[in-house]
């Protein structure tokens, strides 16, 4: 119902302003002179059943409309391309964490962890810039918590919503700490 009410005030403002402009140019080229008559009849018509004191009135009040609509999809829009940004980056950081963990097959003790540690800290930050929840890891061994972490976390990347994202990584952290008391 939303989207026939926007179609349709979208096509009404139109419609006020291109009618007599179309109507005019249609005038000066001369060439269908039927289309410019229909266009007039519309116009008329319009104006005879809003009534002319009035037709100023409900004029404004569709541009009105208009303009709010066209300012809410614009801000909708706005929203929306930056929810995108910000997952596209999750997504692209959760990545590289997850193929430099592929890449080199585990830690060992001869292991340079900086690399990884440096990707794994700037996935954090990014995430946590957004009031997301993560996890603590363990001195000895962070690899199976984070890899664990990350592809719990991987699915609410993808489905593009803070919300749940940050609800089900604020769970699964607290179940990793219930676990370790445990």
């Amino acid at each position: 119902m939303k989207a026939l009410f926007y179609w349709l005030m979208d096509k009404v403002v139109w419609a006020l302003f291109v009618v007599p402009a179309l109507s005019e140019w249609l005038k000066d080229k001369e060439s269908t002179p039927w289309i410019s008559a229909a266009f007039d009849w519309v116009n008329r018509h319009a104006v005879g059943l809003l009534g002319e004191p009035a037709f100023p009135w409900i004029a404004g009040t569709l541009l009105g409309t208009a303009i709010g609509v066209l300012s809410h999809r614009l801000l909708v829009w706005t929203v929306r391309r930056i929810t995108e940004d910000r997952f596209e980056k999750f997504d692209s950081l959760s990545v590289d964490v997850m193929l430099h963990l592929y890449n080199s097959r585990g830690l060992s003790a001869d292991t340079d962890v900086s690399g990884l540690m440096a990707k794994v800290q700037r996935l954090f930050t990014a995430l946590q810039n957004q009031r997301v929840t993560t996890p603590n890891l363990p001195k000895g061994d962070p690899v199976p918590t984070l890899t664990a972490y990350i592809n719990y976390i991987r699915p609410f990347i993808e489905d593009r919503d803070i919300r749940v994202l940050r609800q089900r990584a604020k769970e699964w952290v607290t179940a990793q700490v219930k676990t370790r008391v445990d």
